[in-house]
């Protein structure tokens, strides 16, 4: 695994179809398969439990902070279900540029 200098000095790329980010050397870093268990995530962290239903009453009470943006997939879910407040860190300059 590449260090956090590597990994932030290298190059990131969006395939031409959005459908994954991913490193030079081939490693994907996030890709679209990923969506439904994404908003499997952000149901449950705005509605406050597994197996309970994402709410706009529950959902203002949520404050979640993601590290990593990377496709936005469960950043998008996250302001559907209306997080009362969405904070997200990422440090990479080309997925920060895509932000």
């Amino acid at each position: 695994p590449a260090s956090n200098e590597d990994y932030l000095g290298g190059a990131v790329e969006y395939t031409a179809d959005d459908q994954k980010l991913m490193e030079p050397s081939g490693d994907a870093v996030m890709m679209e398969w990923e969506r439904p268990l994404m908003q499997l995530h952000a149901q449950v962290l705005c509605a406050g439990g597994v197996g309970e239903e994402a709410s706009p009453e529950r959902a203002k009470e949520r404050h979640v902070l993601n590290v990593g943006f990377g496709m936005g997939i469960v950043d998008s879910y996250l302001q559907e279900f209306g997080a009362g407040r969405h904070t997200i860190i990422e440090a990479h300059p080309t997925v920060f540029a895509k932000m």
